[in-house]
């Protein structure tokens, strides 16, 4: 055979694609594997392996504000559960990063946020999840403002 014709060429391609395609595959299970590493998912909840974080996998169909947000996860006995209270900023970009679309069943849309300072009259911090960024936002909204539950607890231990 000729190095021209038109076989040699499709086996010196394949011997070169196969190679490349077989690493990328390996490399995109690696990446996407990180966070089902990291998450731990039941029918109910997910505990971050990281943070040692036990979040509700389960988002309420009504919005609240902040008053009743912070009741709602208070008394909330969810999972068996009932430490449950809403996360703080920090605790909500640490999983904004890791991509919580693919790992949590959440509502697109803004959730209410813990502020130890809060005092009635004065704006809340709320978090908006981006999926097609892996990112998230913050807004301060009024304290009336209605959004999401998303609550979590320290204990990941049953």
């Amino acid at each position: 055979m000729k190095i021209g014709d038109n076989k040699t060429n499709k086996c010196v391609a394949f011997q070169f694609i196969i190679p490349i395609m077989i690493v990328g595959a390996l490399f995109c299970l690696a990446s996407s594997g990180s966070a089902t590493e990291r998450f731990i998912k039941t029918d109910t909840t997910v505990i971050d392996t990281s943070t040692g974080l036990m979040w509700a996998n389960f988002t309420p169909a009504l919005k609240m504000d902040f008053s009743h947000a912070k009741k709602y996860a208070r008394r909330s006995s969810f999972a068996g559960h009932t430490d449950w209270r809403l996360p703080t900023i920090e605790e909500f970009k640490a999983i904004g990063n890791a991509s919580p679309f693919e790992v949590f069943d959440l509502e697109i849309g803004e959730y209410t946020t813990a502020n130890k300072n809060h005092k009635k009259n004065e704006s809340v911090e709320t978090i908006k999840f981006f999926p097609e960024k892996k990112g998230v936002a913050v807004y301060k909204k009024d304290w009336r403002y209605r959004s999401y539950v998303f609550m979590v607890r320290d204990k990941t231990e049953e």
